[in-house]
C-alpha cells in the first residue's frame, strides 16, 4: 500500500509527485498483467500434460489392439522402409527387430513374393485391397535361394489391405499394411462371413484409436503453441526477469517429473520380469519334485518295494492322482509366468 495524499487538507500536487504516481500505476498494471499471463501459462501447461497423457493412453490402446490381431500388420514409410510390425507378423513372416528401417523388398521374408507387391503398396493413394501370394518362413531348413524357386503350390495366398497415412496437408507419410492368410476362405461361407465381419470391426476399432491419438496429439500441440505464444507475450511485455525464471523452473520441474516417472516405470517393468522369472524357475523345480513323487508312487503301486493290500493300493493311487493334479496346476502356473515374461 502506498500513501499518496493526506486527506485532511488540500494542496497542489507537484509535477514529480504526479510522475511518481504515474510510474507506480504503470508498474502495478504491468505486474498484474504478468501474473495473469503466468496463470494462463500454468493452466496451458497443465492442459498440455493432460492432453499428452490422453494421447499416450490412446496410442497404448491402439498398439494393444494391433498386437492382438490375428492378421499381420506392418508399417512402411513413404519410401517403403519397414517402421513397425505386430506380434503376428513377427511369428508368421519371421520379421526381426533388426529389419526395422530396411526397404521391404530387401527383407528376406517380405521379398519372397510372386510380383512387385511392395511397389503396388507404395503406389496406393487411397485405402486399397488386392490379392497376392507370399512365400513365408515355415519351410524348415530351406535357404533363401531355394525358397525363391519354389513352385506356386508352395506359396500361400494372402489378402493385402493398404491404408495410406497422411499428414494434415494431405501428404502421404507412410502406409499401414494388413496381410491376411486367405487359406481360411476354404471354410464354410457362414464362417468366412463372420471372420470378415470380425476383421471389419477390428479395423474400425484401430481407426478409432488412431483418430483419438491424432486428435489428442493435435490438442497437445495446440496447447504447447499457446504456451509458447504466452511466453513470447511475457517477454515482449517487458515484464520482469523473474517471470521468465519462473517459467524456466516450471519446465525443469516437468522434465524432472517426467524423468522420475520413466525411472519408476522401468523399475516396475524390471520387478515384473523378476516375478515372472521367479514363477517359472520355482514352478520348474516343483514340477521335478512332483514328478519324482509320482514315480515313487507308481513303483509302490507296481509292488517294486513289496506287495500292498487293497487299502494301501487305494491310498497310493489317491496320492498319485493328487500329485498329477498338482503337477498340472504347477504347469499352468509356469506357462502363465512364461507368458508374463514374454
Amino acid at each position: 500500500m502506498i500513501y499518496l495524499h493526506q486527506c485532511d487538507r488540500v494542496r497542489i500536487w507537484h509535477q514529480d509527485e504526479k510522475e511518481f504516481a504515474d510510474r507506480v500505476g504503470r508498474q502495478l498494471s504491468l505486474s498484474l498483467a504478468n501474473v495473469q499471463i503466468l496463470n494462463a501459462a500454468t493452466q496451458s501447461a497443465d492442459a498440455a500434460r493432460d492432453a499428452a497423457r490422453s494421447a499416450s493412453e490412446s496410442m497404448n490402446r491402439a498398439q494393444t489392439v494391433i498386437h492382438s490381431m490375428p492378421e499381420s500388420v506392418i508399417g512402411l514409410d513413404k519410401d517403403g522402409r519397414l517402421t513397425f510390425f505386430n506380434n503376428t507378423a513377427r511369428n508368421w513372416l519371421g520379421l526381426k527387430q533388426e529389419d526395422l528401417g530396411k526397404v521391404a523388398n530387401w527383407i528376406a521374408p517380405l521379398a519372397m513374393t510372386d510380383e512387385m507387391l511392395w511397389g503396388r503398396v507404395t503406389a496406393c493413394k487411397t485405402v486399397s485391397r488386392f490379392a497376392s501370394r507370399l512365400k513365408h518362413n515355415d519351410y524348415g531348413e530351406r535357404t533363401l535361394s531355394e525358397s525363391l524357386i519354389m513352385d506356386d503350390d508352395d506359396s500361400r495366398g494372402v489378402s493385402v489391405s493398404v491404408a495410406p497415412v497422411k499428414s494434415g496437408g494431405g501428404e502421404i507419410n507412410g502406409f499401414i499394411v494388413v496381410l491376411s492368410d486367405t487359406g481360411h476362405l476354404a471354410i464354410g461361407e457362414s464362417d468366412a462371413h463372420s471372420h470378415i465381419t470380425s476383421l471389419k470391426e477390428q479395423q474400425a476399432e484401430i481407426e478409432s484409436r488412431l483418430a483419438e491419438a491424432r486428435a489428442a496429439e493435435l490438442h497437445a500441440r495446440a496447447r504447447i503453441e499457446k504456451l509458447n505464444s504466452l511466453e513470447v507475450s511475457l517477454r515482449e511485455s517487458g515484464g520482469a526477469k523473474q517471470m521468465e525464471n519462473a517459467l524456466q523452473q516450471e519446465r525443469e520441474r516437468l522434465r524432472y517429473e517426467q524423468s522420475k516417472l520413466q525411472n519408476q516405470m522401468q523399475q516396475l517393468l524390471d520387478m515384473n520380469q523378476l516375478k515372472s522369472e521367479f514363477i517359472v524357475n520355482c514352478g520348474s523345480d516343483m514340477e521335478t519334485s512332483i514328478q519324482a513323487t509320482i514315480g515313487v508312487g507308481e513303483m509302490l503301486e507296481k509292488g517294486v518295494y513289496g506287495s500292498l493290500n487293497e487299502q494301501q493300493q487305494n491310498a497310493v493311487r489317491e496320492i498319485i492322482k493328487k500329485a498329477r493334479d498338482i503337477k498340472s496346476d504347477v504347469s499352468n502356473l509356469v506357462e502363465y509366468g512364461a507368458s508374463r515374461s514374454r
